[in-house]
Formats: C-alpha cells, sequence, structure tokens
C-alpha cells in the first residue's frame, strides 16, 4: 500500500502549525473536545466607566435609532441590557433621556419576552430617579 498523497490544503497547514496545534483544531472542529478557554471576570469599575462613556458619546441615540429602524426582535434584550447597564451611573440618566433612551425603553417594556421588559423596566425606574430623590 502506498501513503495517501496529501492534498495541497494539508500541506499548507503543516507548514504554518506544529504537530500539537494541528491537533487541538481537529480537537474543536470536532465537537471541543479540548479544554474551553478560561475567560476572566469583567471589571464592574471598567464596565460602569465604559456605560458612562458610551452615554457621553451619545451611543443612546445609536441605540434608539437602532431599535426604531429594526423590524426584528432579536436587537430588543441586548438593547435593553445596554441601556440598563447605562442607567446605573446616575449622571448619565439626563442624557440618557435627552437621547431618546426613555422612550425606546418604554417601548421595551412592552415586549414579550419578560427578560426585556424587566430590563427595560428596571432601567426606566433608574432613568427615573434623580440625585435628590436618594
Amino acid at each position: 500500500m502506498s501513503p495517501r498523497e496529501k492534498s495541497d490544503d494539508q500541506k499548507r497547514l503543516e507548514a504554518e502549525m506544529d504537530k500539537a496545534q494541528i491537533e487541538q483544531m481537529k480537537q474543536l472542529a470536532a465537537g471541543g473536545l479540548g479544554a474551553p478557554p478560561s475567560e476572566r471576570e469583567d471589571d464592574p469599575a471598567i464596565l460602569t466607566k465604559l456605560a458612562h462613556r458610551l452615554v457621553m458619546d451619545d451611543a443612546v441615540l445609536v441605540v434608539a435609532e437602532a431599535l426604531a429602524q429594526s423590524k426584528s426582535e432579536s436587537l430588543h434584550r441586548p438593547a435593553a441590557d445596554v441601556l440598563l447597564a447605562m442607567a446605573t451611573e446616575p449622571d448619565a440618566r439626563g442624557k440618557i433621556v435627552q437621547q431618546g433612551g426613555f422612550k425606546a425603553l418604554c417601548g421595551l417594556t412592552l415586549s414579550e419576552d419578560a427578560k426585556t421588559a424587566s430590563a427595560a423596566a428596571w432601567a426606566l425606574a433608574k432613568v427615573g430617579l434623580s440625585p435628590d430623590d436618594l
């Protein structure tokens, strides 16, 4: 028996990767038998700063416009979660209202998805709070 001829793709793969990398890629392609990469938790302080920065850079306007133009409900839950994260920063709440976030959240509270409606309701509650109310 003669050995099987290697395809051009196989030859290129062997030239670019070592045997261990090739085996790892085969395992991942076969259903991920290898260990998944570990993810570290995000620092809540950094996420809060990021959410505040996004509001100050008019990201709420983008989210509200995307919701208004979207014909699909696949955007609703991520949008509600993002707006909720943005609403946790008291200094950003006025800008959220100015940029159309309040109207977008009102529409999201009517969602048939309970998690979307809940996140939108919590965000509305946070936007409705002012520092004087605390």
